[in-house]
């Protein structure tokens, strides 16, 4: 959603069908989406990976067939989703011979869209920083 206000506050698009190329004209939000995506779809190394494979472990552990079955038709579903749409912004052409009409959103959007894609892929490798916060505060009764 931070992407897609970014895409709208710079370009007034409101269309997928409208994103021809413009990861060319937008690379820090559209890279920023496209790790989005991924985590979206659950592959590493982003955090979405992690939180449907603690899920999927569980579903098999209780043999849970109904939500075993349930996280993989998600996955293909945000598979089928967003990778067209990261297809379309990177590597189809623009009807505008690739010349950018527009730049990139206001720095503080671009920032928010760029940390919370940074995060995603940091709490990968690091997912027990926000655990121990959280025991941090349930321990001092907050």
């Amino acid at each position: 959603f931070f992407a897609a206000g970014s895409i709208y506050t710079a370009t007034k698009k409101t269309e997928v069908s409208q994103l021809d190329g413009i990861g060319r004209c937008m690379p820090w939000t559209m890279a920023a989406f496209a790790i989005g995506s991924l985590s979206m779809i659950g592959i590493p190394p982003t955090v979405g990976f992690l939180s449907k494979w603690f899920i999927l472990q569980g579903a098999l552990d209780i043999q849970s067939w109904f939500a075993v079955t349930v996280i993989v038709i998600s996955t293909l579903l945000n598979a089928a989703y967003f990778l067209p749409i990261v297809y379309v912004a990177f590597f189809r052409n623009s009807n505008t011979k690739n010349v950018c009409t527009y730049n990139e959103a206001p720095f503080p959007i671009v920032l928010a869209v760029s940390i919370t894609a940074l995060m995603t892929v940091m709490l990968f490798f690091f997912p027990e920083v926000p655990l121990q916060l959280v025991k941090l505060l349930i321990g001092e009764g907050l």
